[in-house]
């Protein structure tokens, strides 16, 4: 992560209701002013990824506890004042999505923090730096006025910065014929499309007392910029060219790329989508529930399942926007704790099966520090699978929550309600710039609507503008279903002036 400091209103990502941060305090924007930042996993807070003062401006690395191999799914990140790690010395706390589900992108900004490296066993490492090493070759010619020189200064002026090698040359005595070479690393950001220039000076005085100077210029390319919609792309190594042979950018029609696509944020795969297989638990406890927070009071309660309880308090949960919850078992362990919208998806992990018995509280949020408030409701219920005894069944209300799906090790994974994610995209697939003047959706699903219109959007060689929607679907209501989707975009080419035009089309059948 960069510690850029700065408050919440600078978020640049695509998380949705996954992602929430608070402004308790002024959080230093100045380059040097230290914080005290401490991540730990959402899940469990004994799970710290990041505990230390990180100076405005500056990276810092979340890294794994001994014996992980992973991150967890979700992270909070807090920002201190101070060492003393307690909510009254809060300036920032924020929560988001750290896995790479499909809504992380490099250079997104959480609150003060933005993300520019990380590293998976997929992609290995995919960051926005790239280290480059600049090497100056001092030959002394062979006719000097003198026997030798003695080497008084190194400096290079850059726009990247001033880099004086004084301390690596001065007093150094070099007879004619020579050599010496000097270097410096330097660390370029290559999602910024930039020239980069340097002025370098060696200075000498021989033995007889004449001045030498010695000097080189270097300006070259390097990156490319990420396109201003998501999702972003890694960066380029630099330096970048076009690849050859080079089009005639006054004759050649642009190359418009129209693409659909479509995930689940279950994570699961749109082709298979479908009602479940099973709507009720039974055999071993489940692995995972998935609920959705609708804020109804324990009346709206149909659970038949043994020993379940529900208690309204303080006024109970009235359809409230914004909600606290944790789950924990009779030993305080945690399987879910942290911030839910209205309407929004939860999912209560087991460690791997959940325990027989699950306590769920349901807190007002405390606006000025993002943590539990005035309690609303506490639910006591039963987690296990025994046939005619127990509950979890689809759909089953248990006061605030409803559930929406279940896993377990002897019936798989089951879901009644999913959210469908669907993504429209036009990318420039060819050599030159182009203009997409039009991009328009039409959608049984999700309604039709232009998305790009004229003037339309300039987008480099390998650049994209993508849009998307998200729509919640009961898989029962909409089983037997096909729903349609056409994306067409037309466009010319930025200094031809010759259209192109493409289309994609998906059909999302639900089984």
């Amino acid at each position: 992560m960069l510690y850029n400091g700065g408050d919440c209103s600078q978020a640049f990502n695509i998380q949705g209701d996954l992602y929430e941060c608070f402004d308790i305090a002024d959080v230093p924007t100045e380059d040097g002013v230290m914080s005290y930042i401490k991540v730990v996993s959402l899940k469990d807070s004994n799970v710290i990824y990041h505990e230390d003062w990180v100076a405005v401006g500056t990276n810092y690395d979340l890294t794994l506890p001994e014996g992980e191999d992973r991150v967890e799914a979700n992270m909070n990140i807090t920002i201190y004042s101070t060492n003393i790690t307690l909510p009254q010395f809060q300036l920032q706390n924020l929560r988001y999505h750290s896995s790479c589900s499909s809504n992380l992108f490099l250079k997104d900004r959480f609150g003060a923090s933005q993300l520019v490296e990380w590293e998976n066993l997929n992609q290995g490492v995919i960051t926005c730096f790239a280290t480059a090493v600049f090497t100056f070759d001092l030959t002394i010619p062979i006719d000097i006025v003198g026997d030798e020189i003695t080497l008084t200064s190194a400096i290079s002026i850059t726009n990247f910065g001033v880099f004086n090698l004084t301390d690596q040359v001065a007093g150094l005595r070099l007879e004619p014929g020579a050599t010496l070479s000097l270097s410096f690393n330097v660390s370029f950001d290559l999602t910024e499309r930039r020239r980069y220039t340097g002025l370098t000076t060696i200075t000498g005085i021989t033995d007889l007392g004449v001045e030498c100077r010695g000097i080189d210029f270097f300006s070259f390319l390097a990156g490319n910029e990420l396109p201003d919609s998501f999702p972003s792309m890694s960066p380029t190594a630099a330096p970048t060219l076009t690849p050859g042979p080079t089009p005639n950018p006054l004759e050649t029609p642009c190359d418009l790329d129209a693409r659909i696509g479509c995930s689940l944020a279950s994570g699961g795969d749109c082709a298979d989508l479908g009602p479940p297989t099973s709507t009720q638990c039974i055999g071993e406890n489940p692995s995972e529930l998935r609920f959705i927070f609708n804020g109804l009071p324990c009346s709206a309660s149909n659970t038949t399942g043994r020993n379940y309880d529900c208690e309204s308090l303080n006024g109970g949960v009235n359809g409230n926007a914004q909600v606290f919850i944790s789950v924990t078992d009779r030993d305080d362990e945690v399987f879910f704790e942290g911030i839910l919208n209205l309407g929004q998806l939860f999912v209560v992990q087991g460690t791997p099966e959940l325990p027989d018995r699950l306590e769920i509280l349901v807190s007002a949020v405390n606006p000025t520090v993002g943590t539990p408030g005035a309690e609303l409701q506490e639910i006591e219920m039963r987690a296990s699978c025994r046939e005619d005894r127990d509950d979890i069944s689809l759909l089953t209300q248990y006061g605030s929550l409803q559930l929406a799906a279940f896993t377990s090790p002897d019936q798989g994974s089951n879901s009644a309600i999913d959210d469908v994610i669907l993504t429209y995209t036009v990318a420039n697939a060819g050599k030159l710039t182009a203009i997409a003047e039009t991009l328009v959706k039409t959608s049984t699903l999700q309604g039709d609507g232009i998305l790009i219109s004229p003037p339309g959007v300039q987008l480099a060689r390998g650049l994209s503008r993508t849009f998307t929607d998200t729509t919640r679907l009961n898989l029962f209501a909409a089983a037997g279903s096909t729903f349609d989707q056409t994306l067409t975009t037309t466009g010319i080419g930025m200094m031809s002036g010759a259209a192109c035009a493409d289309t994609d089309s998906f059909s999302l059948s639900i089984a």
